[in-house]
């Protein structure tokens, strides 16, 4: 198969990384695991190449990773609501949780694309319609 090239901005590199890590934690599947690790070596090898290594950039990273960590947690506690049939208050609570924690996301994402400057090109995305 052929690989597949596709522009993106740092700050989706970035939360790509992010996502690829969490995914190949959770493998069980030796053959998954492998291939999320090579993926995630790839990006991880672009992102080193052409990624701004300064303090701020960092810091926006890490704020990128923390936010994911949110959503990825946020999400398994509503898919275990979800599972009860629990639509209570606490489900709400979550729900609410996970948009501001998606919204918190964008504007991490921004930030970064923003401190990344001209030359890389930030995600075009709706969320980024707003």
């Amino acid at each position: 198969m052929n690989e597949i090239l596709i522009p993106t901005g740092p700050a989706e590199l970035v939360d790509q990384i992010t996502m690829a890590q969490h995914k190949a934690q959770a493998a069980t599947d030796p053959v998954c695991h492998r291939v999320l690790m090579q993926r995630l070596n790839l990006m991880q090898r672009v992102a080193a190449r052409v990624l701004p290594q300064d303090q701020p950039f960092g810091q926006l990273r890490a704020a990128i990773v923390s936010a994911r960590h949110d959503l990825i947690q946020l999400e398994s506690d509503l898919r275990i609501c979800e599972a009860r049939a629990d639509f209570d208050i606490a489900f709400v609570a979550l729900a609410r949780a996970y948009l501001e924690a998606m919204d918190t996301l964008e504007h991490h994402k921004r930030a970064l694309d923003d401190h990344a400057g001209p030359g890389l090109e930030p995600d075009i995305s709706p969320a980024a319609d707003h």
